[in-house]
């Protein structure tokens, strides 16, 4: 209750009890002072990621200490799903140093779910070194009447081409190829949601991939009726030729938890037995990637 009142937080940590320092570093209202005293109270990693959501506490004295206090941490950490979430927080801007960032990207190889974490973080600044797609420039000149006419389909396509965009690709075809357990499946559907969002905003959450991925198709030929039809439209208008490289960003744009509900819900499964579970969510999505990154012809 005493959450409730930005004001009365200071006087909540006299309490001293656990409950009491939980309450105020999850209060909206946590100011860089108030933080430190937090920390000084309960210093637990939860505690720190807690609070690393907050600007002020990012951008006051205490944010870089808790961002390494995190990275330091991290070997020690047993939940895949608090992985991705420190990877997330400490690669908010200003608060490690790019020799950390970069050994935690090598990390990922053996821990691929900091692979997520990277994806949430910093999509269009991976470390991940990659080339454009071989038609990147003709597709980029092609589309920036559009681009500039803030068309959300000939952006992302450019988006995607882009060197940029395949480090994104790969990194997510790394993550999607040996998930650990149930919430990292999760939080990588949501990550690929998320980036190819400005195409398809909404999730369908009755329909399957293959659903997912006819429906897709059908929107190809639908007439411009609607913004995103609009926008599919003027993209194909001029790069006929790219029609599957926009099916796989709508079809994409489509994917979230919603995918594996059906299947999570009756087993409990994890690690390869799981993978097995998911092949037909997980394989139509890697074919969606393979397109957009010039391996196969659909």
């Amino acid at each position: 209750m005493g959450q409730a009142r930005d004001d009365s937080l200071a006087q909540l940590l006299l309490l001293g009890e656990p409950e009491a320092v939980v309450a105020v570093v999850h209060a909206s209202g946590l100011t860089d002072e108030i933080a430190r005293r937090a920390w000084w109270a309960m210093p637990v990693a939860d505690n720190a990621r807690r609070m690393l959501e907050h600007a002020y506490v990012i951008s006051g004295s205490l944010g870089q200490e808790l961002a390494e206090f995190l990275v330091e941490y991290l070997p020690f950490e047993t939940e895949h799903k608090a992985m991705i979430e420190t990877i997330r927080l400490v690669l908010q801007p200003g608060l490690i140093t790019d020799a950390l960032r970069d050994k935690l990207w090598r990390s990922a190889k053996r821990k691929n779910s900091y692979y997520v974490g990277f994806m949430d973080a910093c999509p269009d600044d991976l470390p991940e070194s990659a080339s454009s797609r071989a038609d990147w420039q003709q597709v980029s000149d092609t589309l920036a009447p559009l681009v500039e006419a803030d068309n959300a389909v000939a952006k992302q396509l450019c988006r995607c081409l882009s060197a940029q965009g395949q480090a994104f690709l790969a990194t997510a075809e790394a993550a999607m190829a040996k998930p650990t357990n149930q919430d990292v499946v999760v939080e990588i559907l949501q990550s690929i949601h998320h980036y190819f969002s400005p195409v398809c905003p909404h999730i369908d959450s009755a329909a399957d991939m293959d659903t997912i991925v006819s429906d897709a198709e059908a929107l190809l030929d639908v007439p411009p009726v609607c913004p995103t039809t609009t926008a599919v439209y003027e993209v194909l208008e001029k790069l006929p030729g790219h029609s599957a490289d926009v099916r796989a960003m709508m079809a994409l744009g489509w994917v979230g938890e919603p995918l594996v509900n059906p299947i999570f819900a009756r087993t409990d499964f994890i690690g390869s037995v799981m993978r097995k579970k998911i092949i037909p969510v997980t394989r139509p999505i890697q074919e969606q990637f393979s397109q957009l990154r010039g391996k196969v012809k659909f």
